[in-house]
């Protein structure tokens, strides 16, 4: 339901452009930063879809992203963080600065769209260190491919 806080043992995902992505296969902090104009970073809720496994979470967020008329591309990804691990690294290593993760479904195209709260809040130098927080959680092998 819109603005329910996702669950701290559940997984999100962020489209990612292929720009967004390093040489060595971690996401950059620039795919945390807000644009002009935004109060939350747009994520997927991955858990949302309820699949038996987190392959078929992230096809049904695929399917969604295609529903909305989104073009994904070979060179995008997906980076995919835990909840309570991604909010816990930023209020440990920002000296207390804290994010959360709401619900905010697109229906009828993508109920599993969710955002990461407070980032708009907080002064341009520090959000980018919350950016950097929040990219060095995601590991690559937590990085998958936006088409399969």
């Amino acid at each position: 339901m819109k603005g329910d806080v996702i669950p701290d043992s559940d997984d999100i995902a962020r489209h990612c452009k292929g720009s967004w992505i390093q040489e060595d296969g971690r996401v950059s902090s620039n795919a945390f930063k807000l644009r002009p104009n935004e109060s939350y970073l747009s994520v997927s809720w991955l858990d949302f879809w309820g699949k038996e496994s987190s392959e078929e979470n992230l096809e049904e967020t695929r399917k969604a992203f295609k529903r909305k008329g989104f073009e994904l591309r070979k060179s995008a990804r997906f980076a995919v963080a835990q909840v309570g691990v991604m909010c816990d690294a930023v209020a440990t290593e920002s000296q207390g600065k804290t994010i959360e993760v709401l619900h905010e479904p697109d229906v009828p195209h993508d109920e599993s769209h969710s955002g990461i709260y407070n980032t708009a809040s907080i002064e341009a130098l520090e959000e980018a260190v919350v950016a950097e927080i929040i990219a060095a959680v995601i590991t690559p092998d937590q990085i998958f491919p936006a088409i399969e």
